[in-house]
């Protein structure tokens, strides 16, 4: 059960990682357009409930889908975030907050990159934890069934194997 929540978690940190790195150029750009495609295209990945993309004022710049727990929709999900705690944990899934950092390559060096620039903009994304919990309580029963199957056929097979053994005694005795 642990891996499959853990699995869910880092499924989650590549998506964020990966819409903030390219949604990048969009929020540079203010290309709603771009970032509506973007953030609907990652809203399609299973247990992906909802997708936030903030500019640099935590202002959201789009939105796909519904989160959870807040009544005004995606207005909401910029104020319920921790920067030092970048996922939260809910009883219907767990939001991921992913900084947007731009990579700029200095001219000086011409192989690295400098990652000391403010962030331009942030992406927040709620995974759902539902298809997670059903697949456990799947996995839970299938478990539960074999298990009882096994210890049933032990014992008739220890009941078979033990008259087997029991049955010539009790005639001898008879005898």
């Amino acid at each position: 059960f642990s891996d499959m929540d853990e699995g869910l978690l880092e499924r989650g940190k590549l998506m964020a990682h990966q819409l903030a790195s390219s949604s990048e150029y969009g929020v540079f750009s203010n290309n709603h357009v771009f970032l509506q495609d973007i953030a609907n295209g990652v809203l399609r990945q299973p247990d992906v409930h909802g997708v936030a993309i903030l500019n640099s004022a935590s202002e959201t710049l789009v939105s796909a889908g519904e989160f959870s727990g807040s009544d005004q929709g995606e207005s909401a999900t910029h104020k319920e975030v921790d920067l030092l705690n970048p996922i939260r944990s809910s009883k219907k899934g767990f939001w991921i907050y992913q900084p947007i950092v731009p990579v700029q390559i200095a001219l000086e060096n011409a192989g690295s990159m400098s990652f000391n620039t403010p962030q331009i903009g942030a992406v927040i994304v709620e995974m759902s934890g539902l298809r997670t919990e059903q697949s456990k309580a799947r996995m839970l029963r299938v478990a539960v069934v074999v298990t009882v199957l096994i210890l049933a056929l032990s014992m008739y097979f220890a009941y078979l194997v033990g008259r087997g053994i029991t049955q010539p005694i009790r005639k001898l005795s008879n005898a």
